[in-house]
């Protein structure tokens, strides 16, 4: 079954150095929120081609202090509760896609049940979750319209947001909900996809006691059948609790790599890439990053290769808001100088609304070279202004398709290379086609002495 296949593949994630996986119920201290069970998703209403959506969340206290779970409008701390995002994915063709978000669901009152990951719960009131307790919200509660909230007025980075929240008008049964197109969930469209449904919780005291990473978990989900006009959809095999749904990626596919990136006072994104062999001088790339609790966002990602590399069927594909959130939806333009292909979203300086990678969000970057991969930097630009502007992280991304210098591929640097080298000296490079491109070592677009001095030692040489 493909279940028990998931299973296996979970073992195989220790071995891949994400040190985010652990989420054992040790005692952190202070205020340390798990997400520790999805129980349930439920489909609410379908309207134009879009179906709407809950998710039951379950959440555990295995830290050494109550969490606080106040909600009172007057009082000021009031914005003390965790918020809830909901959101769903696809895994589907080697590829994981984000096809479903929710606004955030308000938190009130922690029930402080037992079952707590095996610890003793030492219930406190509604004002607060225990020690050892735990507390579960309903898919119908956290599919409550009057309690859900834009995101975009959450810091996932401290916790912080304005209470109460802002709460345009609306109508209908799809508004702030998890939506997901019905198209997206077809089984005759679809017919080997498979869904995951993930919770997050975002909570103040929580993320400001340093414990704000496991407060997140995914379980898989499948399509029972047609339901008014949407499709109904259920949990299935058990939840990965206190991790993102990015993960399942990892589990599911040997050949998918990951890393967690930590930016610098600020949040952590997470970045999943795979690299496969698509024929004869083709390889496909596919990069998915996830923000998770960074405030500070993503506004570029930029993935090098040697020059004289050849990039197309260059793709992007990212989650759109919807229920007037104040947020952009316009997808990102790449762009490709001669060594550098780059995505960008409009810059903070000339919309701060724009459709930068956001908490709680996953965007795709793909193409594909005639070039095989090895490690290199990629660089992701935060969008927000602060220190640091940009991110690298060491990834799989398009060599050269052949040895530095060797023009004609034959393996050997010699004369009848040094010959083109000759002709190319002193010239500009007109793009990533041109055969001067290759001796271009230093992306400067023009063959020159530096290029000479990188040229030399490999002639006569493989």
């Amino acid at each position: 079954m493909q279940t028990s296949n998931h299973k296996m593949n979970i073992a195989r994630l220790a071995t891949l150095g994400i040190f985010f996986l652990l989420a054992v119920p040790t005692r952190a201290a202070g205020p340390d929120i798990l997400v520790s069970d999805l129980p349930f998703i439920v489909v609410y209403n379908t309207t134009g081609g879009i179906s709407a959506y809950g998710i039951a969340t379950t959440s555990c206290n295995i830290g050494d202090a109550p969490a606080s779970w106040f909600d009172d409008p007057i009082a000021p701390d009031g914005n003390l509760h965790p918020v809830i995002a909901q959101n769903l994915y696809r895994y589907e063709n080697d590829r994981f896609e984000q096809i479903g978000m929710s606004w955030v669901k308000h938190g009130f009152c922690g029930i402080n049940d037992p079952g707590c990951n095996g610890l003793t719960c030492q219930a406190t009131d509604c004002d607060s979750l225990g020690v050892g307790c735990s507390d579960t919200y309903a898919a119908i509660t956290n599919a409550n319209q009057v309690r859900l909230g834009p995101r975009s007025e959450v810091n996932a980075s401290t916790g912080e947001f304005p209470y109460p929240f802002t709460s345009p008008s609306f109508a209908g049964g799809l508004a702030r909900r998890l939506q997901v197109s019905t198209d997206a969930l077809d089984p005759s469209l679809h017919p080997t996809a498979r869904y995951f449904g993930e919770g997050q919780y975002v909570s103040q005291d929580d993320a400001q006691s340093g414990n704000g990473l496991n407060t997140i978990a995914y379980r898989e989900a499948i399509v029972t059948g047609p339901n008014g006009g949407g499709w109904s959809t259920t949990f299935v095999d058990v939840t990965t609790a206190g991790v993102p749904a990015i993960l399942a990626w990892a589990a599911l596919d040997p050949g998918v790599q990951m890393t967690a990136i930590d930016i610098p006072n600020d949040g952590r994104l997470n970045l999943a890439w795979r690299v496969q062999d698509c024929g004869t001088n083709c390889w496909s790339y596919e990069y998915l990053l996830h923000n998770q609790t960074s405030d500070r966002s993503v506004g570029t990602f930029a993935v090098p290769f040697a020059s004289g590399v050849s990039v197309t069927s260059i793709g992007f594909h990212d989650i759109d808001y919807h229920s007037d959130e104040v947020l952009d939806s316009t997808d990102w333009v790449s762009s490709q100088s001669a060594c550098n292909l780059e995505w960008a979203t409009t810059p903070f300086a000339t919309d701060p609304l724009a459709n930068a990678l956001r908490w709680g969000t996953a965007y795709n970057f793909r193409f594909i070279a005639n070039s095989p991969p090895v490690v290199a930097d990629i660089s992701i630009g935060l969008f927000k202004p602060g220190t640091p502007t940009t991110m690298t992280v060491s990834a799989l991304a398009p060599s050269s398709a052949c040895s530095s210098g060797d023009v004609n591929c034959d393996a050997v640097v010699d004369l009848i290379d040094f010959a083109q080298f000759q002709s190319c000296f002193g010239t500009s490079i007109s793009g990533v086609q041109d055969p001067c491109a290759t001796f271009d070592t230093d992306c400067s677009s023009t063959v020159d002495l530096i290029d000479f001095a990188a040229f030399l030692p490999n002639l006569d040489g493989p």
